[in-house]
């Protein structure tokens, strides 16, 4: 079974290969229906590829749709269960109990419940740094939505604190701490592994923790 901290590192591989793409930039901030396939699917791809150069048998959506699952090296059957989700800082202001999103999560893990087998999550978190005016027009992803919350940033209508990594971490932690395992541990995460996305005037950071379902 893969250790939180071997799965963080592939993470961390995955996404600092995928921020040197030309066109991480496009696939993070734009549309889905733009891009033709999903974040979480694209990163996950990578995320695999550290995995294999690891040495472990590792196949991305070609197993149950599940998008990652570890092999066993001889028999290949599913040892390990990984799912992931992509979330939103700004979404931690939109809910006043919490982030709104977190529920996906636990979904997908009773989806994979009756398998009986170790199940694991990637949560990838984006923090909106920049919008331009024009975004919703150009296909940005969550360009209105973003937009105006900035705004609210900039005149002083909420306060800078109101969402961000920390809120996020904060929030992650108080949803997942009596169920899961989380790396990295709360208060520890190393700020390098943060890493930014831009794309037609949009830019957002991006970061991922790790979770592990208790049985």
């Amino acid at each position: 079974m893969i250790s939180l901290e071997q799965l963080y590192g592939a993470v961390v591989e995955g996404i600092g290969k995928a921020s040197q793409d030309p066109k991480f930039g496009f696939y993070m901030l734009m549309d889905g229906k733009k891009i033709g396939t999903a974040r979480e699917r694209w990163l996950c791809e990578r995320i695999c590829d550290a995995l294999v150069e690891a040495g472990l048998k590792a196949l991305t959506e070609e197993v149950d749709r599940i998008d990652i699952a570890i092999l066993d090296p001889i028999g290949n059957a599913v040892e390990d269960i990984i799912e992931a989700k992509f979330l939103w800082c700004h979404d931690c202001y939109q809910s006043r109990t919490g982030h709104q999103f977190f529920v996906n999560v636990w979904r997908d893990a009773e989806k994979r419940a009756h398998y009986g087998l170790p199940q694991k999550a990637i949560v990838f978190a984006a923090n909106y740094e920049s919008m331009c005016s024009d975004g919703q027009a150009l296909e940005l992803y969550h360009a209105k939505a973003v937009k105006k919350h900035l705004d609210k940033h900039s005149s002083g209508t909420v306060p800078f604190n109101c969402c961000g990594f920390e809120r996020f971490e904060k929030e992650l932690f108080e949803e997942f701490r009596q169920g899961c395992d989380i790396f990295p541990r709360q208060g520890q995460y190393p700020t390098q592994d943060t890493w930014s996305a831009k794309h037609l005037g949009a830019s957002k950071d991006i970061r991922a923790w790790v979770l592990s379902v208790r049985t």
